[in-house]
């Protein structure tokens, strides 16, 4: 018994329907277009919201849901794997935007490794200071950061 594996797919809100990533070839110029919208606003909407939860978690020391973040990285690279396709049906495998695609799917961005390591970073601490000292320091720090902007302001 062969069983071929599921093909990827995406509810697109744009042409109301759910998208099979082995139906691709079957959509029309003016669906491939709707549909390649839809998919780049969906992957900037998900990139944006793990950026602003990064940013929450290093502002408030709340951290951010493993499991969220898993599905939103999963989500984002269902995203570029249509992408991926996509471009290659309306623009052909060698065109700059699919290299472009194709290196952002590879590649995570200097922003994202950037906050993920803060947050490892933040991690080795608390486990070396203590969740009570890293706090403190953490604060301290946040204070002598707006000390700083103020100085700067001043001096404008």
């Amino acid at each position: 018994m062969d069983t071929k594996p599921a093909s990827l797919t995406f509810v697109s809100k744009s042409l109301n329907r759910v998208v099979a990533m082995d139906e691709l070839r079957k959509l029309s110029s003016s669906d491939l277009d709707r549909f390649n919208g839809e998919l780049a606003m969906a992957a900037r909407s998900m990139e944006n919201a793990l950026s602003d939860a990064m940013q929450r978690e290093l502002s408030t020391g709340q951290p951010v849901d493993p499991d969220w973040v898993h599905k939103i990285r999963r989500k984002m690279n269902v995203c570029h794997a249509f992408r991926t396709n996509l471009a290659q049906l309306i623009k052909g495998p060698d065109q700059p935007e699919i290299l472009e695609i194709r290196k952002a799917t590879q590649e995570p961005s200097n922003e994202l490794v950037t906050q993920l390591a803060e947050e490892k970073f933040q991690e080795l601490l608390i486990d070396e200071l203590g969740e009570r000292l890293f706090k403190e320091l953490q604060e301290e720090a946040v204070e002598l950061a707006l000390e700083d902007l103020r100085l700067k302001t001043q001096a404008s």
